[in-house]
């Protein structure tokens, strides 16, 4: 079970990935620094298999290079090739604007395809978790096209999708409450009526 995640945005080169996966794991493997407090005696020390717990967290670690430019594009293969990248996330939307092309998640430019291609052929080749966004209609297509990392909301939206729907619940009761009011007044000024009679 992978219990860190690191994403490294804005990758456009191998040396800046291989960089990222020494700063992001432990010795033999990378130079990360240690954490002190995340290993409390008689807490968190204890590890599984006989294994160090620097080994423990670099098991458990994941490393994404996100590429979203045009030069990392190009650059892609290489950056792929890295070892110790676990993933490889596409940033579609500055990818567009790194070439000049309107902000966009997609687009039908040839050189944004071919673009595009490129960064989901390396992870594919290297074997690499591909991932971006797969919000509404992009899911399924994405999915379709091997990802496997698919973000179907980012903090922002589901913010505002959590605040709307407490709104909207909020305004649709407050309506239903109004209607039975409304209903109860007519009922009680009826029978005032009637018992006039």
């Amino acid at each position: 079970m992978i219990s860190n995640y690191y994403l490294f945005i804005q990758t456009e080169t191998a040396e800046q990935a291989r960089k990222a996966v020494s700063n992001a794991r432990f010795g033999p493997i990378g130079d990360r620094s240690f954490p002190p407090f995340s290993q409390v005696y008689g807490f968190t020390d204890g590890t599984p298999n006989n294994k160090s717990l620097l080994e423990v967290y670099n098991d458990n670690a994941a490393i994404i290079m996100q590429i979203e430019s045009d030069l990392g594009a190009k650059n892609a293969e290489a950056i792929a090739a890295v070892q110790g990248i676990d993933g490889i996330m596409v940033g579609t939307v500055d990818l567009r604007l790194s070439m000049r092309l309107p902000m966009s998640f997609g687009g039908p430019e040839p050189e944004f395809i071919a673009a595009v291609d490129a960064i989901e052929t390396a992870a594919k080749r290297n074997n690499l978790s591909l991932i971006a966004f797969g919000m509404g209609p992009m899911l399924e297509a994405k999915a379709r096209k091997g990802y496997t990392g698919l973000m179907i909301a980012a903090d922002m939206l589901a913010l505002i999708s959590g605040q709307t729907a407490g709104l909207t619940a909020g305004r649709n009761l407050m309506k239903a409450l109004r209607e039975e009011e409304k209903e109860e007044k007519e009922r009680s000024t009826n029978g005032v009526v009637a018992q006039g009679l």
